[in-house]
């Protein structure tokens, strides 16, 4: 049941897609702010017309912030959208803009839909990721694999991840993929974003997880680092996103940049 276990952990963990797709590197800040908005089914239309209002007002206000919508079309919390803001340095939630009147608005334009919305910020993870390098693009799937962390285990944890990112780049893997740790709003994760070009990017790589780490350590090591891995989390969920870009704001370049 343990190697069943570890398996599992271990094609969520290298299952990084190869082929061109659209997913932003992120900016030099690695701190992002958002949100989970869970919506009521009968009532997502009326959510996104509303959405769409608050991101208006957001351009009319001059917002700085960009802001990018992902809608969840499998797994936990299907039909609902993950909204953040990301490539922010601490310091910039000292001065966050149009606070509180933003929270005033959207309320105002989709709290009738609105089920329940969670917050957090989280952590882009740069030495452990493998960033595309293109704008991202309606439609764009993301393969969201989050790990739940045991207490007291970071230090593990993250040791396991830069042995397989080591491997990775050992073997010559030429994937894309981002890391991202939440710091607050709720149980401590890490979570492996892989972005997808389309529903046939989801078939399995020739090379298998154990394989690569295989190839790169020798079986020994390779089984020593899943189960350092593995040991230091709770559970996996997995999740499949799809980018909205019709629900997103990218606000315009002054002329000045």
């Amino acid at each position: 049941m343990k190697r069943v276990r570890n398996m599992i952990v271990l094609a969520a963990m290298m299952s990084l897609a190869i082929a061109a797709v659209s997913f932003a590197q992120p900016p030099a800040g690695n701190v992002a702010l958002e949100y989970v908005q869970t919506v009521d089914l009968q009532k997502t239309a009326a959510f996104e017309e509303g959405f769409k209002k608050h991101l208006a007002w957001r351009k009319a206000q001059g917002d700085t912030w960009r802001w990018d919508t992902w809608q969840m079309v499998r797994g936990e919390k299907l039909g609902s959208y993950y909204t953040a803001s990301n490539g922010h340095a601490w310091k910039d939630f000292d001065a966050q803009p149009l606070e509180p009147e933003a929270n005033a608005n959207y309320m105002a334009s989709v709290g009738d839909a609105l089920l329940r919305i969670d917050g957090g910020m989280s952590v882009v993870l740069p030495e452990f990721s493998s960033f595309p390098t293109e704008e991202l693009k309606d439609g764009v799937l993301a393969e969201v694999n989050t790990f739940f962390i045991k207490p007291g285990r970071n230090d593990d944890l993250m040791h396991a991840i830069g042995r397989y990112h080591e491997a990775v780049q050992k073997v010559g893997w030429d994937g894309q993929f981002v890391w991202i740790m939440s710091v607050n709003g709720g149980p401590q994760t890490v979570s492996l974003i892989t972005p997808r070009a389309s529903w046939a990017d989801f078939k399995p790589a020739e090379k298998s997880p154990t394989m690569i780490l295989d190839e790169a350590f020798g079986r020994q090591e390779s089984i020593a680092v899943s189960e350092r891995f593995t040991s230091a989390i709770t559970k996996i969920t997995t999740q499949v996103w799809m980018y909205r870009e019709d629900l997103s704001y990218i606000p315009e370049k002054s002329t000045s940049e």
